[in-house]
């Protein structure tokens, strides 16, 4: 019997395996889709390729590509984005890596309480959450984004309108700060030249300034899996997964299952105690045991999994409370250069 299942490998599942190894336990990590072997080789800087629904390589659906999507059946209207594969959808985000804003947590008593949704905080203290973030932030790393003449001017017109520079990472009110992202700062040649030739590893090194973070972070070229620019987990947390013996004494490697379906929870007095899962390559089906069940596949497959596995939802709120992700844009035109198109 494993000490710990992790059901997903994208943006929570990995970092819970890779410490939890670390720290000596058995762990065994689920991911429905592909373990993307060779980025440079399997993506492409084209939309299209990347984000197609029912032909990307970022689709929700089995490793092998040349098979459909797995299809949902949706009540309303509407679009949601879901992205199978080791390192889920921090493969397209776009390397930011926000905190939750204090407010919706249970230990927050700023002047602003009531703005917040307080009917529905998390169970929790901020000041409980704080030092985990600070060791993803810290291991990613997340560090302040290269910036150039479009963010000046951005900055120069939020103090126009009286915003204050914000110092901390938290969320506390009205304010303006510099953006952090967990993309590898540029070193060498990176963003000196557009010269593809050049702009490979180890002569440039960090963020080469491509702009298509979002079809899935390749660069730079012949870099090191581990130091690929863009931090999604399957460039970060995964390989270090992989070999966590290498950071803990008592540490021990993660066993990665890719193409691997969870379909149930099996659970006993109310207690998840295994998972069922398909090898999508040939369709078996297999039972595995253990003594933690983590459930980190994403927000529209986690509540469906507990949902359909029949397990406890005694307030109801399971699958509920979806929001949406809402862009805000600040635009229009300048009668200056802004560096835009750089």
């Amino acid at each position: 019997m494993r000490d710990v299942i992790v059901v997903g490998a994208g943006g929570g599942g990995a970092v819970v395996a890779k410490e939890l190894a670390a720290r000596g336990l058995n762990v065994l990590l689920f991911e429905g889709g592909p373990r993307f072997a060779d980025p440079e080789k399997d993506w492409s800087h084209f939309e299209s390729d990347a984000n197609d629904p029912a032909f990307g390589y970022f689709r929700f659906g089995p490793a092998d590509r040349s098979k459909g999507p797995w299809v949902r059946e949706i009540a309303t209207s509407m679009l949601f984005v879901q992205l199978s594969g080791v390192g889920g959808s921090t493969n397209h985000y776009q390397g930011n890596s926000p905190r939750a804003a204090p407010g919706v947590f249970n230990d927050y008593n700023g002047a602003d309480r009531q703005r917040y949704d307080t009917g529905h905080v998390f169970p929790l203290g901020y000041r409980e959450l704080l030092p985990y973030y600070e060791w993803v932030e810290k291991t990613l790393p997340v560090e302040t984004a290269p910036m150039g003449l479009k963010e000046q001017i951005f900055f120069d017109g939020a103090r126009r309108l009286g915003l204050p520079l914000e110092r901390s990472k938290d969320i506390t009110g009205d304010g303006f700060r510099p953006q952090q992202n967990a993309i590898l700062q540029p070193q060498g040649l990176a963003g000196r030249t557009d010269n593809q030739q050049l702009l490979r590893f180890p002569l440039a090194q960090g963020c080469t300034f491509c702009g298509h973070c979002s079809q899935g972070c390749f660069e730079p070229r012949q870099a090191p899996i581990n130091l690929k620019a863009k931090r999604a987990t399957s460039v970060s947390y995964v390989p270090m997964a992989l070999t966590a013996d290498l950071w803990a004494r008592h540490g021990r490697a993660v066993t990665l299952i890719a193409d691997a379906f969870v379909q149930h929870v099996e659970s006993r007095g109310g207690v998840a105690r295994g998972v069922t899962w398909r090898v999508g390559a040939t369709g078996e089906v297999f039972t595995e045991e253990a003594r933690v069940i983590v459930l980190a596949c994403g927000s529209i497959e986690t509540p469906r999994l507990w949902l359909n596995s029949g397990l406890p939802n005694p307030n109801g709120w399971v699958g509920r409370g979806l929001t949406d992700h809402f862009v805000d844009l600040v635009t229009g035109v300048m009668p200056f250069d802004t560096g835009s198109s750089r």
